[in-house]
């Protein structure tokens, strides 16, 4: 839907627990993929896009996030060279999206300070392989 669609530009998905597994990948993929989305769930895509200089901090806290954000965003930091703190406390982000964010964030060399406090994070979550 999103990857033919030319004329969305802000979407919001924030606050649907039911979104995860394959169903949260395949909107991570066509919401990264799109061109001209600018704004997802509150989130400036341009801007993590183009690495702008002055965003430095990201401060999400208590918006909602879910594991659908946490992918778009672990994926975008892949190639952000700018972004330093990222702060995700008080969403809904699970295990799922911190092992998601965990495999992203191993090739990011800018990242100093991420808050994932109290996301619902279980021992799933803190397992790597």
């Amino acid at each position: 839907m999103l990857i033919v669609n030319a004329t969305i530009l802000s979407l919001y998905t924030r606050n649907n627990l039911e979104f995860d597994g394959k169903m949260a990948q395949n909107l991570a993929d066509a919401i990264i993929t799109g061109t001209t989305l600018t704004n997802f769930s509150g989130i400036s895509m341009s801007n993590l896009r183009k690495n702008v200089p002055t965003l430095k901090e990201l401060n999400l806290s208590n918006t909602g996030c879910g594991v659908t954000e946490a992918r778009v965003l672990s994926s975008l930091l892949t190639s952000n060279s700018v972004l330093t703190m990222l702060n995700l406390s008080n969403n809904n982000i699970g295990d799922t999206g911190v092992r998601v964010i965990e495999e992203n964030l191993k090739s990011n060399c800018t990242m100093i300070s991420l808050n994932l406090s109290s996301n619902n994070i279980g021992d799933l979550g803190g397992y790597s392989n």
